[in-house]
């Protein structure tokens, strides 16, 4: 109803968070399909740096990150607090699907803040759990 009164799909919070941002962040498919379909903005970042794709990854939000990927959302993005980007958020926080599903769209040697790349951070998953 509030697309259908011409409501802001791209409207910002005091923090940078945008509908998109929030859907993505709390696995509401529904919404983030409504979203982009009514010209949601795929690459947004919130003051943090955070974006869709970044969230629904650090989530675990398999169908999200896959809407996301299909309409362009950017696999490098890295967030502004830890340096993360979303292959690092999925494979530390352990959602394989979504690993899966960036593995051969991103850069496997792409460094955090603190230097650790998704290959060091699987492999520590692997060895210590």
């Amino acid at each position: 109803m509030l697309l259908a009164n011409s409501a802001e799909v791209n409207i910002k919070d005091n923090v940078g968070l945008t509908p998109l941002l929030l859907a993505a962040q709390n696995g509401l498919e529904a919404v983030v399909k409504m979203l982009l379909q009514n010209g949601a903005e795929v690459n947004v970042q919130d003051n943090k740096g955070r974006t869709p794709l970044l969230s629904a990854t650090q989530n675990g939000h398999e169908a999200i990150v896959k809407m996301l990927l299909a309409k362009g959302a950017e696999v490098e993005a890295k967030d502004k607090t830890y340096g993360q980007t979303p292959l690092l958020w999925a494979t530390e926080n352990g959602h394989g699907a979504c690993v899966r599903l960036l593995l051969n769209k991103s850069n496997l040697s792409t460094e955090n803040t603190i230097s650790r790349t998704p290959l060091s951070v699987g492999s520590a998953r692997l060895l210590f759990g």
